[in-house]
Formats: C-alpha cells, sequence, structure tokens
C-alpha cells in the first residue's frame, strides 16, 4: 500500500520545471491512485481525459500501432506525466501499463481545464509537457539508428531509465533482458552477452526481470562514442 507522496513529483521531470504556483495547484487537484502490476490503465484511442503522473513505480508505454501487451517503446518512471493529449481535442496516442505496482496521481478532465480556465497562462506548461515527452521519444527512436549494438544498448538502457542525460538519478528497470533486446532490435543471445560484460565492468547489475544503472556516466560515454 503505497502513501501519498504527491510531492515527489516535483523533484525531476516536468512538474520540477514549472513554477511553484502552477506546480502546487495541480498536486492539489488530483488523486493518488494506486495501479497494480500488468493493469492497463489508459489504452490508445480513447478521448476521456485524465492526466496522470508517476508517482513511484513504472509504466510501459506501447505504440497505438502495437498490442497493447507488447514490448513498450519507453517507460516512463517518477516525475514522468502523460495523458494530456484529450486536453488538445486529439485521442491518447499510446497504451500505457503499469508494470509494477505503481502510485499516479491522476486530475481529471474537469479539474484540469478549471485550472486553465482561471489562469490562461498555464496553458503553456501543457505545451512544455509535449515538448518535454516529444523529446523524450525522439531521442529513443535516434539512438535505435546507432549502428554499433554495445553504444545502442547503452543508449537504450539510460533512456529507459531516464537518465540519458546527466541530472536525474536512473530509475531501475523493470525489464527481462529479451524486452529489452526488443527495444534495441537484438536477438536473446547477443543482448546476454553484452549485458554481461556491462556487468563484469561494473555498470549495472542484473536481478530477476531487473536491471540495475550503477554507473550511467560510463554507459554516457559509450552511447556517445567517446572512449571507454
Amino acid at each position: 500500500m503505497f502513501e501519498d507522496d504527491r510531492d515527489r513529483l516535483t523533484e525531476f521531470g516536468w512538474l520540477a520545471l514549472t513554477p511553484p504556483d502552477f506546480s502546487a495547484a495541480l498536486l492539489a487537484a488530483g488523486q493518488a491512485q494506486s495501479v497494480a502490476a500488468g493493469v492497463l490503465f489508459s489504452r490508445a484511442g480513447d478521448m476521456g481525459s485524465s492526466l496522470w503522473g508517476v508517482i513511484a513505480g513504472q509504466v510501459a508505454v506501447t505504440s497505438a500501432m502495437n498490442s497493447p501487451d507488447a514490448s513498450p517503446g519507453i517507460l516512463f518512471n517518477q516525475g514522468d506525466w502523460g495523458g494530456y493529449m484529450p486536453l488538445f481535442d486529439r485521442p491518447r496516442p499510446a497504451n500505457c501499463r503499469a508494470l509494477v505496482d505503481t502510485q499516479l496521481l491522476v486530475v481529471g478532465d474537469s479539474s484540469v481545464r478549471r485550472l486553465l480556465t482561471r489562469n490562461p497562462g498555464w496553458w503553456k506548461h501543457l505545451g512544455q509537457l509535449a515538448m518535454l515527452n516529444g523529446l523524450a521519444f525522439a531521442t529513443v527512436a535516434v539512438d535505435l539508428l546507432i549502428k554499433a549494438a554495445d553504444r545502442r544498448v547503452a543508449a537504450i538502457l539510460l533512456n529507459q531509465a531516464g537518465c540519458r542525460h546527466p541530472g536525474r538519478p536512473p530509475a531501475l528497470l523493470h525489464l527481462a533482458q529479451a524486452e529489452l533486446g526488443e527495444m534495441a532490435n537484438l536477438s536473446r543471445h547477443p543482448i546476454a552477452d553484452l549485458l554481461a560484460e556491462f556487468e563484469v565492468r561494473g555498470w549495472i547489475e542484473r536481478g530477476y526481470r531487473t536491471i540495475r544503472l550503477l554507473d550511467p556516466a560510463a554507459l554516457r560515454q559509450l552511447a556517445d562514442g567517446e572512449s571507454r
């Protein structure tokens, strides 16, 4: 059972970049909700609008072009937000499923619109969220074009842990090796060999369906083509 730790949403990610009056108002308008592991809580194509942020846990985001239970394209971690597209009169573009027991802050459509009606200038913060998420998805797509498999895997690990760039601690990845291999366009044995090499170097630690990043800086050097 989670405690209501909604203030964690201001530590990293979108709300950490917004003015205190906006973040405080949004946090006050939301309701903390627990989502059990495996539950699909947001479906591609829906027009219902609830803005949601990840307080704790991890969310798998899958393209509308794939089935909801397909391997994720990107993971959302503490401080990441979704659910804003219907506010711009567009359907939800992705399926979102809790990978582990997860706590969300959910802000309903009517509550968000009331805040924006009272403070029209706050729409720019929703635009900032859309820009941040678009940049995150674009970074994953660009990193998938890296030809060298070891560099590509390092980049994907960083992306999925939310620390492709410095300034944010890595999240624990709740992924099987095969799932990471699909994300990096690698088959079972090459991904296993690379992860074993990274573990020997002290960059990661593998567990049962988990990967912990121990040295993001070293992974960043490799992903960016610097000497290792």
